[in-house]
Order: C-alpha cells, then structure tokens, then sequence
C-alpha cells in the first residue's frame, strides 16, 4: 500500500522584491526612532543585508530597499551596507560620528546573520545606534 503526503508549497518573490517591503523597513525605522525618541529627520537609517561578490541580486535588493526609502525623504539618510560586500557594514557604521542610526536587516530569516552578526556588530559600535530587527514578506503577509 502506497501513501502520498500532500505538501502544500507557496513560491513567493524572490527576498526584496516584495512591493510592501518599503513600506514595512519604513515602519521598523520610524518605529525605533519613537522607541529612542529621535526625529526622523536626522537620523540615518541603514538597510543591513548580507552581499556577495558572488552574485549582484542580494546587493541589488539592498540598494533598491535603501532608494525606496531615500525617496520617501523621512528620514535624514538613507543608505545601503553589507556584511560580506561593499560598503562593509562595520565601516558604515563606524562612520556615522556619533550620529543617530537606525539598522533594519534584510535577510531571508532569524539566523546567524538576521541576528547573531547583527547585534554583534551593533554592539561593538556606537551607543547612538539600534537595530529595529528584520524586514521580511511572508507568503501571507507582511511581516515587521
């Protein structure tokens, strides 16, 4: 006797792609900035993905998130960085001198990355900057 699992798969848009993406790591940044009561306006927001050398599209769907978001002009900046590309996010972060920043991570989940290395490297750096936590679409949903 043969049985069969039904498996239900949802294929959903590559990670950055989704069009309420913006809208969630807009959300996320204005949200710590509340937590931490600084204006909006001045303070810098870094859109924190992985990157590799290997392949443009993770870069790709940083720097698109980061343009979204520059356009928006809510806030003072808004930039892009990247834990195995360039602009290296322990060098972005070592820049801001002293200024207020917001990091909103973009990775496919809470892992290593997502957290781990996040709050490693945000930890290590100034006291004026917080992580807001990851941005992501579910095949559901919007997720923040």
């Amino acid at each position: 006797m043969q049985h069969s699992a039904r498996r239900e798969i949802a294929l959903c848009q590559p990670l950055g792609l989704h069009p309420r993406l913006a809208d969630a790591a807009e959300a996320m940044a204005a949200g710590t900035c509340l937590e931490h009561g600084w204006r909006q306006d001045t303070t810098t927001v870094i859109i924190a993905g992985h990157g590799t050398p290997q392949s443009a599209q993770s870069r790709d769907s940083a720097l698109s998130l980061a343009g979204q978001l520059r356009r928006r002009r809510r806030f003072g900046e808004v930039s892009a960085a990247f834990l195995s590309d360039t602009p290296r996010l322990e060098v972005a972060l070592n820049d801001l001198g002293g200024r207020k920043a917001v990091v909103v991570g973009l990775f496919a989940d809470r892992g290593t990355h997502g957290e781990t290395d996040l709050d490693r490297l945000i930890d290590g750096s100034d006291a004026n900057i917080a992580y807001a936590g990851l941005a992501y679409v579910t095949h559901d949903g919007l997720e923040a």
